[in-house]
């Protein structure tokens, strides 16, 4: 690794231990997984472009956003259909267990004899006018983990097309990492699904400020799994957020998996 890469990483991981997260610009960026991977979404919606007599996109986010949207104003289900076939993918698994995405995981561990596991690979589409459906209310990611252990599980998170603020990026409640794993509480979403939220008080604490950060194709987030966050609202008629996310975790930690112990 060259001396400006090093620091590249070590500025991002100052920020990290300090705000619960960190952006890394163009980290992605000369990515082939990347590549692969924005590729096989052009492929799979061009295939619901065929089957609706929708113009076919060309290889560029307007052109796919443009398609996407003319698409869901004939079948509102096109998301759930896109988040499915996605997350199908092993484009995206090639991705997100990439050795760039790995190697990052070390340095964070700070221990060269981390041995990093990756799960939880996800990608998120959000089309205009389904927050309700697709958007998260602050939570904690360590809710969602059973491999979770303190400073031992982090987040990976890759924006695959540009998110601009008014798409909605996420919602950190910045500094919030330091109150650790906190209880959870159920919240129910349209059509009775539960998910996970914390405590109104945690929400409405004024020592931690919101905080959003825009993010470009191939920049990547690197998130504590303990602090707060919650999905944006996107205030576009005409703009879809797509983003990729895994958890990684040092299994060499002595008390990784302590309930097999």
């Amino acid at each position: 690794m060259t001396d400006s890469a090093k620091k590249f990483i070590s500025t991002a991981i100052k920020d990290f231990d300090k705000d619960g997260f960190a952006l890394m610009k163009g980290y992605l960026s000369d990515s082939i997984e990347l590549m692969n991977f924005r590729n096989k979404i052009h492929e799979l919606v061009c295939i619901k472009a065929n089957q609706y007599n929708v113009k076919r996109p060309i290889k560029s986010n307007n052109s796919i956003n443009r398609a996407i949207i003319e698409i869901d104003s004939i079948n509102n289900k096109i998301g759930g259909f896109l988040n499915d076939v996605f997350n199908a993918s092993p484009e995206l698994y090639q991705l997100l267990s990439s050795k760039k995405i790995v190697d990052l995981a070390y340095n964070i561990f700070k221990n060269k004899n981390s041995s990093i596991l990756t799960n939880n690979y996800r990608s998120r589409i959000q089309i205009p006018g389904h927050d309700d459906v697709a958007n998260l209310p602050w939570h904690q990611d360590s809710h969602y983990n059973n491999f979770y252990k303190y400073k031992n599980s982090i987040v990976i998170w890759i924006s695959i097309n540009d998110i601009k603020k008014e798409m909605g990026p996420i919602v950190f409640k910045k500094g919030s990492q330091i109150l650790n794993k906190l209880p959870v509480k159920d919240y129910i979403k349209p059509g009775n699904q539960i998910v996970y939220t914390v405590d109104e008080k945690n929400i409405t604490n004024n020592d931690f400020k919101d905080f959003t950060l825009e993010t470009k194709s191939g920049d990547v987030v690197i998130i504590d799994m303990n602090v707060i966050h919650r999905s944006g609202k996107n205030n576009t008629n005409n703009q879809v957020k797509i983003s990729a996310q895994c958890r990684c975790h040092n299994a060499s930690d002595p008390g990784f998996l302590p309930h097999y112990s």
